[in-house]
């Protein structure tokens, strides 16, 4: 009988990391320069000059992504498996710069493949439990997204 070692060993090993980033695109831009006070020997007026800067290429990722902080990855460890589907699902349809969300019950069942309407209902009610979200008030759809867990943005712009 195979162990799961044995299994293991038909896998291909590297030496570097055989997964290529998709996506990278090549933009153009002009960097600023300093200016730099002249004054003119004969007349004594003074001037401002500038270098006309070459273009410049920077590599750009234009990817959507949402940032998981680590200091809360217990919360997200101990959810259920659904849980944790809806929070996947959170991750990738968040908006940036916008802590709520809709999770419509028909929506996510066939989002997520999940057959049972009760089974979205009570992982709904783990992330209320678990501090992931809060209901929205005047609302059974809506939910604010805990940013202390995972946010699409800069949350620095939230308090301002």
């Amino acid at each position: 009988m195979l162990t799961n070692e044995d299994n293991m060993k038909k896998y291909e090993s590297y030496f570097t990391n055989p997964f290529k980033v998709n996506g990278l695109i090549s933009r153009q831009y002009i960097p600023k320069v300093k200016e730099e006070l002249v004054v003119d020997p004969n007349s004594g007026e003074m001037y401002t000059m500038r270098k006309v800067p070459k273009s410049a290429e920077q590599i750009h990722d234009p990817a959507v992504y949402t940032k998981v902080f680590q200091d809360q990855l217990e919360v997200l460890i101990g959810l259920s498996p659904a849980s944790m589907k809806i929070v996947l699902y959170m991750i990738c349809n968040m908006r940036p710069m916008i802590d709520s969300i809709v999770l419509s019950v028909p929506d996510l069942m066939v989002a997520l493949d999940i057959k049972s309407a009760v089974t979205i209902k009570n992982s709904i009610m783990e992330l209320l439990d678990t501090g992931i979200i809060a209901q929205e008030l005047g609302s059974n759809i809506k939910y604010w997204i805990n940013p202390n867990i995972f946010f699409n943005g800069n949350r620095v712009k939230l308090i301002q």
